[in-house]
Parts: structure tokens; C-alpha cells; sequence
């Protein structure tokens, strides 16, 4: 049954005439909303069925009057079924609520609740019915499917009550109207335990007093450091009389429930609905038929442009009533000053300002153009042209002239930066065309971006190698036959000899490549899927919290702290308060653990979910170079919606075949969605298949999911048209339909071809290499050239060697003759003893630190100890070094020529030049310079500049207590004051 015709609400008792008033609080007879359970279409049905029989041993119906005997009556029913308030109320609850409405006076409130099961909630009926409810309102649909919440797992329960009740003002008193539903739980439900936590809501004391924080303009570090003092006193309301094991609210106030204090904040406080998106909030403002609608903002929004396509900006020019006088002031027949600047909010827009100049100086804002950068534009601050700053320059003329009829709006001068597009607004210039310069600079920067992120991925110093030899050749032929490229040509060029310089002698490619980060995980005997930390993402993160957060409320002003008073603040101040949080959370998630472990039936929740939210949702796919161990595979199971739009694929002509670099092999390119076939550097991707089964895609979709992918199921249904192929294949081409039959199609494949097995199937890597072309992709996608991989070439042996038996495991293939008169020759020498037994130890090379084979397992790319990685390390560092010197001696070689010419000036014409400060020091540096230059070629030495003066090795157990004659700052610099400039040119 569609959900669409899903009527609103059901008859209970089809035999008697129901009261349609949703407010009768009475009458069992009433209708009941079940479109708003979250219920399979199976047990919609079911429920509707169970309804018509009205059977009294399914169906629940009760009404209660107000009186004495009847309420008791009615609090043992709901005790009975835990639907009572307190029961309700518990975390661990069965009951759910879906809809609720009231009516009535305050002090006699009439509230009526629908409940339902957690164990019958159907995640994906409550997924489905919010995407149609989008769709009918024109609300774009936020988000994908995500995997259930719910605390309990899904059982197909039926159980649901719609309960109505009358409370008084402050909820103390409650009388029992009505009880209708399926209060009976499966066997399934009533056995079921908890699996995941459930929302923990905050004490609505505590929110209170965030509210009341954030209206006195406190900042977060308040409000939790306010939170602590509350916490550690037992301060809030109800916090002192209930037993933690039977709390049914927190009192902590976590990172993430800042989110939702600022959108209860905003909406009470401000009247913003933060909860519905930015753009709809301000057609919402502007539209006069809107229950929204704000004049105020209306009237000074003299210029609004909804997006209402993906190739349009959203454009607010704003200028209220002061501002347009203002503009009438001091910029006609004046002078304006026009600029822009980004980063004002969290979309990406670009602000520019017009300004004006009052009598005293000081600016002045006639109007703000706020407008969002172009589709597909990566840098905010470079999302504008003259086009758009001119059409808003305009808008705000006629906004001026508008308001004084009759006159014309001319400013004079208009200041603006250097920036052309700035200069060009204000006279209403046309953008100029891009020259073909411009596209080869950005085709060469496009280019070396890949490279690099292609590098840092490598585990093989001549692949790297390759990768830019691959690009140097790419420029050289570009240089020659384009003539408008041969610029962009020669700074690629330079700049790929810079990289082959600077950073690809061996030693120091592997300290920064995949290479390096492999070792790593080796040395710290992690697995290969839990890798070390790259990057300094943690520092880096404490260093936004101190300076944004814990720094900058000590600030006044906004004018940093001097050293004493940040130590001062640091030790007694901001590191105990980064342990008190620390200390917090592990109280909290103490308490969750000892919270449900009953109700959970002894499972650890809280790490249960944190080893879900630290797995990814998809497959990741595996790091380039460690494919040998878990290479990649492709089967073609059940998906009717990939099958369609496979079909859709080829029958819009997007798959062309191309030559094939390997034996038996079909390959073919797709062009990637709303790309034009017909450029022939348009993005595609690029696929293989191979007759045993085996078959690869440059898609992140096969890459990250395994499952053929549309793109392939494309390829498998041209191979199977007759008129597609350019030669129809003799042999039959299998395709798998499980994983477990693809991996074994992989390891007969393995076996079969032996060393030769990537010249005669394509290598799943194939897709690896595409996404290391892909700056900002994690995997796969679509390029204009193909993989490296379906560039090298085979060896005619490859090319011999037959297609391995469908079906048999095969034992590892001997290319020819020759390595099996080889290999029997090697046999019968060795004989049956020269074999190595299974408890046999083996000697290793002392690269590998010796040891034996099984102490020596599960080091992972390990080929040197730890010793051997210093002498690396030293060695990179040795590299940085002397490119670092190289770089710094021929800036400076110029500058000493050039005093050195001046001080044989001062020779030629008989004066000495005056020994000054600056003098002195550059004579004493180069003094030193020579020295170190003597001495840093002699192994062993240490040079020390001023050796009369002994520095402590260790500190001082106790600080001197007598004053010091006389400490520089901390800081040999001075501060930096601009200075005047006599200077006549």
C-alpha cells in the first residue's frame, strides 16, 4: 500500500458513530492518527485488520471519569502496561512517543499522546515519510538513511496507545481521560534488552540557567565552567534528592548540546527558527503573505535574489533609511570607498562594503552586498566579478534614485583596492575573456597538485620517481607542440626539477610518504587498519581551544596577553580546567555504563558505540601499496536500481570501447554524469573485464563498496550485446555473484598467471591510482587520462599464456618450458632432505635486527630495526638540510657581493666606512660563517661561539632569591613601528 494514501486517522468501532472532534477526551470511540506510527506496510495492515475484528483480547479501549475509585482504576491499568507518567518517564522505556496535542487553559491542560513500541519502529517507514513530506512542501531533503537509533532492536511489534489526560499547572496533578490501542508486547519485544543508548535529555533546571546565561551575553567556557561549579555542589533543582541510578536527566552539559541550547536561544530570545534553513528563513522575512514576514527587514533589503537554481547566487543588498540619507551626504558629488572581504558567516559569501566619509573622518556604511560565491567555485574570496558588483552597484543607484525623484545619484570618486574586477565595478566595465595563458596556468597547477597527493601515497621510491619522470615527459611534448602552453610548460618543468631535488632523494621520501607511515605502524606493532597519526591534527586542535576559548577570556579587548600573565593564567587557571573536563566526561560515561547495565542485560553500550562511531559506515578502501594483502574484488549480486541505471548507461551511449592492453581482456571508458561525451578531455571512468571473472572500475562506488558498481553492470550487459563489441570475444565471460566466489576467482587467478599475474589482469589498484589523482577524494572518480596501469606494457610472455580452467583450482602456472626444465633441474639437485622443515628457524639478514621467522611475523613492510630507521631519519634531515643551506647561500651570496662592492667603494675614494651597531654585528657574523664553514665538514666537532660562558646542563634545585642585576625580555625583537621615509626617487 502507498503511505501517500494512508488516511490520517482509523475508525476503532466501525459499528458506532465516532466522535470526529480530536479533542473529545471521553469517548472511547474516537479516531486514531495511526499515520503518525512509523510502521512497516505489513504491520499497517495488520493493525488495520486487528481494528475491524474489534476483539476485546487485541483492542484496548478504557474511559475513566474524574472520580476517586476510577483514577485508581486507571493508574493500575497504565502500572499494568507501563504507561504510567513515572514509567514513561524512564530512559529504558518500550514507549516512544510519536504525536501529542493539547488544549484547554493553562491551569486544566488537556493533553492526548499517541506512544508506540520502540521494538515495532520502523526507521525506514519514518526515513520514508519525511522524504515525501519534503517533497510535497519543495524543502530540500537533508541527509541519507543512516542505520537505526533506536534503543531497542526492531521486532515487528504492534504495540501502540493513545492516551488522553488532563494535568494542572505545574504537572503535579493528573487525571486519566481515555486509553485506546494494542498494549500487548511479541514475545520477541518483551524479552528484548537494550542495545543502544538511548537520548539522555537535559534537566530543564540546567537549561534554564544556559538560557539566562546566554541572554547576559556569556560565552560558552562560561556556561560550562558554571555547569562544573553547579555539578560539584549539587546546585541544580532535583539534583540532591534523586539517586543517580534512578536519574532520568543529565546534568552535564556536553560539547554537543550547544547546538541545540542555541537554537532554543535563537528562537526564543531572537524569534529565528534555526532549525529551518538560512535561505527559506529570509524568503520567509521577505515575503509579505508569510507568517514569518518582517517589514524592518523588508524595507532596508532594497535588492534580494533567491537561488533558485544551482547556477544562480543568492544576492542581499541591504541599506536601511540612516544609510540611504547617508548616501545622499556624503556620497553624491563625494567620494565612496568600495571593498570586500569573506568569511562573515558560515556559508561561503562574500560581503562587500560601501563607505562614505563624514566631516570627521571616520567612515561611514551607505550599503552591503551580501551574495554567495558561483557554482563550483572553490576560493570564497575569488567568487566575484566586475558583472555582479555592477548589477549591485546599479540596484542601489536605482534604490537611491527611487526614493528622490528627479535627481541622479553620482559619486565622483570611487576608491578601491588594486584588484581589476573592484576598479572595474564601479565604471560598469565588461569582464574581460580568459586568454588561453590562464587555462594552461591552471591545467599545470591542476596537474602538480595530483602529482603531489599521488606521491604521498606512494610505498615504492621508483614509482614515485616515475610518477614525475611520467609528468616531465607530459610537459616537454606539451612545450613542443603548443606554443600558447610552452610558459605553463617551463614553470612545470622547474618546478617538477624542484621536487626531484628537494624532496625525492630516497632516504627523505620515505620520512613523509605512505612508506613512512607504514614503518610507523610497524615499529608500534599496530594493525595495518589502525593507523598512526599523521598528522598533528590533536595538537593542533588544543591550540584552537586555548587561543579561542580559554585565552580569550582573559583578553580584554581582544589584545593579547602579555607572557606573565598567560603563564600565570596557564598553570593556575586553564590547565585545571582542561583536566576538570576531562574528569567530567569519565565521571559521566562511568555513570552510563553502571546506568544500563542492568537494562542492557551486561552489555558495555558505551563502548559498543564508540567501536561503531570510530568504524566507518562505508568501506574504506585500502591504502595504496597494501593490495597484496588485501586486494579488491568485484561481484554482481541483486540490485535492481544499479541494473537500471547500467542499462540507462548503455543505452545513452556513454560506454566507448577502447583497446585493451592486456590478453583476452574488454576495456572501455563511461562518461562521468552531465559531462559532454563529445569533449574529448571529459572526465570518464575507466573499467576492464576479464573472462575469468575478475573486472575493475576508477569509481569510488566499487571502490568503497566491493558490489558492482552501475558502471560495470554497463560494461556486462555491452559484452553481452552482439553489436557493441568491435570483435565479438570467443570465449565466454563469467561474472560472480558473491564475494566468496570472487575471491576465489582472484586466488585462481593468483595462482594461475603467478608473477605474471598483473600484465595479464588488470591490477585492483587500478581504481587506487585514479583517486591519487584526485586532490580532496579519499577514493576513486573520474579523469580525463587513465590509470598508470593501463598504460605499462605486457611482456609477450603474459601474452602466451592461456586463460586458467573455469572452475578448478589451479596450481601456480609455469610460463614456459624452460622454468620447468629449470625448476626439475633445481629439484633433483636439491633433493627430498633439501627441503626446510616447519619448526626449522631461519636466519635473517641484520637488517631485520635477527631474530626468528615467528618473531618477526606481523611486522608489516618492516625492513630495518629501529636503528636503522634513525639513521634514515638523520639522513632526511641531512637532506633537508643541505637543500635548506643551498637555498639560503644563494640568497645571501648577492647581498655579501653587494656590500663588499660597497665597502671597495668607500676604498676608492679614501674614507673608512663608520663602525656602527649593525656594522659591527654583520662583521661579527661573518666572522662566525667563516668559522662554522672551516669546522662543518670535520666529523666530531662542536663549535661554541662565546666559550667563556658555561651554560647549566640541568636546572637549579632552588631559584635564586636575590634580585637579578638586570633580564632582557623575553623577546630580542622589538615591536615593529612604521617608520618614516625620507627617500626622493
Amino acid at each position: 500500500m502507498s503511505r501517500e494514501k494512508r488516511s490520517l486517522t482509523f475508525l476503532l468501532n466501525s459499528e458506532s458513530s465516532p466522535s470526529l472532534n480530536i479533542g473529545d477526551e471521553v469517548s472511547n470511540t474516537c479516531k486514531v492518527p495511526l499515520a503518525q506510527l512509523c510502521v512497516s506496510d505489513t504491520q499497517l495492515e495488520i493493525i488495520k485488520k486487528l481494528y475491524l475484528q474489534n476483539s476485546p483480547d487485541e483492542i484496548v479501549r478504557h474511559s475513566w471519569t474524574s472520580s476517586k475509585s476510577d483514577q485508581e482504576a486507571a493508574l493500575a491499568c497504565l502500572q499494568l502496561h507501563d504507561l504510567d507518567p513515572r514509567s514513561i518517564a524512564k530512559l529504558e522505556t518500550k514507549w516512544k512517543r510519536m504525536w501529542s496535542t493539547s488544549w484547554g487553559k493553562v491551569e486544566g491542560k488537556t493533553r492526548r499522546i499517541l506512544v508506540q513500541c520502540n521494538c515495532g519502529y520502523d526507521n525506514t517507514a519514518r526515513r520514508d515519510s519525511y522524504v515525501q513530506q519534503s517533497e510535497r512542501q519543495n524543502r530540500p531533503v537533508k541527509g541519507e538513511a543512516t542505520e537505526r537509533k533506536a534503543p531497542f532492536e526492531f521486532h515487528g511489534c504492534l504495540a501502540h496507545a493513545d492516551l488522553t489526560f488532563t494535568e494542572s499547572g505545574n504537572g503535579e496533578t493528573v487525571v486519566f481521560k481515555r486509553l485506546v490501542g494494542i498494549v500487548k508486547h511479541i514475545a520477541d519485544c518483551r524479552n528484548a534488552k537494550l542495545v543502544r543508548l538511548p537520548k539522555i535529555p537535559i534537566h530543564p533546571h540546567v537549561l534554564e540557567v544556559a538560557l539566562a546565561q546566554l541572554r547576559e551575553g556569556a560565552s560558552v567556557t562560561s556556561i560550562q565552567m558554571k555547569n562544573k561549579r553547579l555539578l560539584q555542589r549539587r546546585g541544580y533543582r532535583d539534583q540532591a534528592g534523586i539517586s543517580p541510578l534512578e536519574a532520568n536527566f543529565r546534568y552535564e552539559i556536553l560539547q554537543t548540546d550547544f547546538s541545540s541550547i542555541y537554537r532554543t536561544f535563537h528562537r526564543v530570545v531572537n524569534g529565528i527558527d534555526i532549525a529551518s534553513p538560512p535561505q527559506y528563513n529570509i524568503d520567509n522575512w521577505m515575503d509579505p503573505n508569510h507568517p514569518h514576514f518582517n517589514p524592518t527587514i523588508r524595507d532596508a533589503v532594497f535588492y534580494y535574489s533567491a537561488r533558485a537554481s544551482r547556477d544562480e547566487r543568492l544576492k542581499v543588498c541591504i541599506s536601511t533609511a540612516e544609510m540611504d540619507a547617508a548616501s545622499w551626504d556624503l556620497g553624491h558629488g563625494s567620494q565612496i570607498i568600495l571593498d570586500g572581504t569573506f568569511g562573515v558567516c558560515t556559508t561561503r559569501m562574500l560581503l562587500f562594503i560601501c563607505m562614505g566619509i563624514d566631516e570627521n573622518n571616520h567612515g561611514v556604511p551607505l550599503a552591503l552586498f551580501l551574495f554567495s560565491a558561483p557554482t563550483g567555485n572553490r576560493a570564497t574570496h575569488a567568487g566575484y566579478d566586475t558583472e555582479i558588483l555592477a548589477e549591485l552597484l546599479v540596484a542601489w543607484k536605482a534604490r537611491l534614485e527611487s526614493l528622490q525623484p528627479g535627481r541622479h545619484f553620482l559619486p565622483l570618486v570611487a576608491i578601491t583596492d588594486t584588484d581589476t574586477k573592484e576598479r572595474g565595478a564601479p565604471a560598469s566595465v565588461n569582464p574581460q575573456n580568459i586568454s588561453a595563458d590562464d587555462f594552461w596556468k591552471s591545467q599545470a597547477l591542476t596537474r602538480m597538485q595530483d602529482l603531489e597527493i599521488a606521491i604521498l601515497e606512494t610505498v615504492q621510491h621508483d614509482t614515485a620517481v616515475k610518477l614525475i619522470d611520467d609528468e616531465r615527459e607530459y610537459f616537454t611534448k606539451l612545450a613542443a607542440t603548443n606554443d600558447t602552453a610552452k610558459k605553463s610548460s617551463a614553470n612545470a618543468l622547474a618546478y617538477l626539477t624542484y621536487l626531484s631535488l628537494n624532496w625525492m632523494e630516497k632516504a627523505l621520501w620515505e620520512s613523509w610518504s605512505q612508506y613512512g607511515r607504514n614503518t610507523a605502524t610497524a615499529l608500534l606493532k599496530r594493525p595495518i587498519n589502525e593507523p598512526v597519526a599523521s598528522t598533528t591534527n590533536h595538537l593542533e586542535s588544543f591550540n584552537g581551544s586555548l587561543k579561542r576559548k580559554y585565552i580569550a577570556q582573559w583578553q580584554r579587548s581582544g589584545k593579547r596577553l602579555r607572557f606573565d600573565v598567560f603563564i600565570h593564567h596557564l598553570i593556575l587557571k586553564i590547565l585545571p580546567e582542561v583536566f576538570a573536563q576531562r574528569r567530567m566526561m569519565q565521571t559521566y560515561k562511568g555513570w552510563l555504563d553502571k546506568r544500563f547495565e542492568i537494562a542492557s542485560g551486561g552489555r558495555q553500550l558505551q563502548t559498543e558505540k564508540t567501536s561503531r562511531t570510530s568504524t566507518p559506515t562505508r568501506k574504506q578502501p585500502p591504502a595504496a601499496g597494501l593490495l597484496e594483502s588485501s586486494s579488491l574484488v568485484v561481484w554482481f549480486p541483486d540490485d535492481e536500481t544499479r541494473e537500471v541505471r547500467g542499462r540507462q548507461l548503455f543505452a545513452g551511449g556513454m560506454l566507448v570501447q577502447i583497446d585493451e592492453g592486456r590478453p583476452f581482456e574488454i576495456w572501455a571508458t563511461c562518461a562521468a554524469s552531465k559531462e559532454d561525451p563529445k569533449n574529448p578531455n571529459h572526465p570518464r571512468y575507466w573499467l576492464t573485464a576479464h573472462p575469468s571473472g575478475s573486472a575493475t572500475c576508477t569509481c569510488s562506488d566499487w571502490l568503497m563498496n566491493g558490489a558492482a558498481c552501475k558502471h560495470l553492470r554497463a560494461l556486462r550487459h555491452a559484452i553481452r550485446h552482439p553489436d557493441w563489441v568491435s570483435t565479438p570475444p570467443v570465449y565466454p565471460f563469467h561474472f560472480p555473484t558473491t564475494q566468496a566466489e570472487a575471491t576465489q576467482i582472484h586466488a585462481r587467478n593468483k595462482a594461475w598467471y603467478g608473477p605474471y599475474y598483473e600484465q595479464s589482469v588488470t591490477p585492483s589498484s587500478n581504481a587506487l591510482y585514479i583517486s591519487q589523482l584526485l586532490p580532496g577524494r579519499h577514493a576513486g572518480g573520474a579523469t580525463p587520462s587513465p590509470p598508470c596501469t593501463l598504460t605499462e606494457g605486457v611482456s609477450s610472455t603474459s601474452k602466451s599464456i592461456p586463460l586458467p580452467p573455469p572452475g578448478e583450482s589451479c596450481t601456480p602456472q609455469l610460463a614456459n618450458q624452460a622454468e620447468l626444465q629449470q625448476q626439475d633441474a633445481a629439484d633433483d639437485e636439491s633433493g627430498s632432505e633439501g627441503g626446510l622443515d616447519d619448526d626449522e628457524e631461519v636466519e635473517h639478514p641484520a637488517v631485520f635486527g635477527g631474530g626468528t621467522r615467528d618473531q618477526l611475523s606481523g611486522s608489516i613492510g618492516a625492513t630495518a630495526n629501529a636503528t636503522g630507521y634513525a639513521q634514515a631519519n638523520v639522513q632526511a634531515v641531512a637532506t633537508q638540510l643541505e637543500s635548506r643551506l643551498g637555498h639560503a647561500v644563494g640568497r645571501a651570496g648577492p647581498i655579501i657581493a653587494e656590500v663588499i662592492s660597497l665597502l671597495e667603494n668607500y676604498s676608492s675614494i679614501g674614507v673608512r666606512p663608520k663602525r656602527t651597531d649593525d656594522v659591527m654585528h654583520f662583521e661579527s657574523a661573518i666572522k662566525d660563517l667563516a668559522s662554522a664553514l672551516a669546522v662543518s665538514t670535520e666529523p666530531g666537532f662542536t663549535h661554541h661561539h662565546n666559550d667563556d660562558i658555561s651554560r647549566p646542563t640541568t636546572p637549579t634545585p632552588k631559584p635564586s632569591t636575590s634580585r637579578k642585576r638586570h633580564i632582557f625580555a623575553g623577546s630580542p625583537e622589538q615591536k615593529q613601528k612604521r617608520k618614516k621615509s625620507h627617500g626622493v626617487f
